[in-house]
């Protein structure tokens, strides 16, 4: 009985007698993301899936989210999924140690270099279109050695 009682209370402290006898653990903060918009965001989503290890971040979505630089972001190495459509993103350098991405969303930033990507040996879906400023030599590299879909911004995709 006990037991069942504490396992209703997992978000909180119990104590009895004074005495705890379970502490939730802590939401995971040990993170340090100088761009504003991108720290709310991955500061949210900690909150709204009660992470408590970097390893524990999987998803992430800061769409629209005004996010300018991913500096800090490769803390969390254990990410599958991101998207990061619609942000003035220019750089995205930072993402290519997150070797676990199977999914990036990139969609309508200013993206220049898709080079930094071309590690990401997992990925099975890219979004680069929207991406006008993009070189598309390495955006084409990706698409032709990437498994899954790539889709390029329409510069990349007329014939040269």
């Amino acid at each position: 009985m006990t037991a069942t009682a504490l396992t209703a209370c997992t978000g909180y402290a119990v104590s009895i007698n004074d005495n705890p006898v379970y502490n939730p653990p802590t939401l995971f903060t040990d993170f340090r993301l100088p761009d504003a918009a991108l720290h709310d965001c991955v500061q949210q989503t900690i909150e709204d899936r009660q992470v408590t290890q970097a390893t524990q971040l999987t998803q992430l979505n800061c769409s629209s989210a005004g996010i300018e630089s991913l500096a800090g972001l490769s803390t969390f190495t254990a990410l599958r999924a991101i998207s990061l459509n619609d942000n003035p993103l220019e750089d995205v350098a930072e993402l290519r140690t997150l070797s676990r991405l199977e999914v990036l969303l990139l969609e309508n930033n200013q993206i220049r270099s898709a080079e930094p990507l071309l590690s990401l040996l997992r990925l099975k879906e890219v979004d680069l279109r929207g991406n006008t400023a993009l070189e598309c030599r390495d955006a084409r590299q990706l698409a032709d050695n990437a498994e899954g879909k790539v889709r390029l911004p329409e510069h990349c995709t007329e014939a040269s």
